[in-house]
């Protein structure tokens, strides 16, 4: 009976044992120079990244919650998605997917960055070079109105996208932009983008052009 007892508890107590090494001990711990972080760069606060990382420094990795940094790190604006994964024996790699300013909106004293979807992403005294600004209020009744002026810029092919300095709407139909050379193109909804393109940069190439309407891209106006 006592053998066959023995049988039973050795088993019990090496399980016991390592279950007690892995969640308890911290020879399985999340140790700092073994935190890998991909996606660094933009407008990702990198002191910000590294604070909430050091938080579970020395947590066992068994009893670290994954999600629950996941969820930390994608509270910080400049971060879209974060994913998280465990790397035995004691260590992370924490990809990021920053968000990508798309346009500029004065808000008071301070220029937001906004990306495509108008999440905020940072906040500056001046807008990035080559970042078009939005001339329409960062208001809760305007949202909208950003959120088409946003889904148009998006929408622009990178060489003409490169050219435009302000971008803004009066109502979510009305969105027209102005270029480097001075041009304005009356842009109208979000449909059918790549033949408002188009036609945009075959105008462009007329002498005297100030203005270009596409808002009804069969029938393009200049003047």
């Amino acid at each position: 009976a006592v053998g066959r007892a023995l049988r039973w508890i050795v088993p019990v107590a090496v399980v016991a044992g390592i279950a007690a090494l892995i969640y308890f001990t911290p020879v399985f711990a999340v140790r700092a120079g073994d935190i890998e972080v991909r996606g660094l760069g933009g407008w990702v606060d990198r002191n910000a990244v590294s604070e909430v990382l050091s938080k579970d420094v020395g947590v066992p990795l068994a009893r670290l919650s994954t999600k629950r940094l996941e969820a930390a790190l994608e509270a910080m604006p400049a971060v879209e998605s974060a994913e998280v994964k465990r790397d035995w024996p004691t260590g992370l790699t924490v990809t990021l997917v920053p968000r990508v300013p798309a346009a500029a909106v004065l808000d008071g004293d301070l220029y937001v960055l906004l990306d495509a979807s108008a999440e905020e992403v940072a906040w500056v005294e001046d807008p990035p070079d080559g970042l078009p600004v939005i001339d329409v209020p960062l208001t809760e009744g305007n949202r909208r109105i950003v959120a088409a002026v946003l889904t148009v810029a998006g929408s622009l092919p990178a060489e003409l996208a490169q050219q435009v300095v302000s971008i803004g709407a009066k109502t979510e139909d009305t969105v027209a932009f102005k270029l480097t050379r001075g041009t304005e193109v009356i842009w109208g909804d979000s449909s059918e983008p790549a033949l408002k393109a188009a036609a945009v940069n075959v105008l462009l190439n007329q002498p005297g052009v100030t203005q270009i309407d596409v808002s009804a891209p069969d029938s393009p106006v200049v003047r």
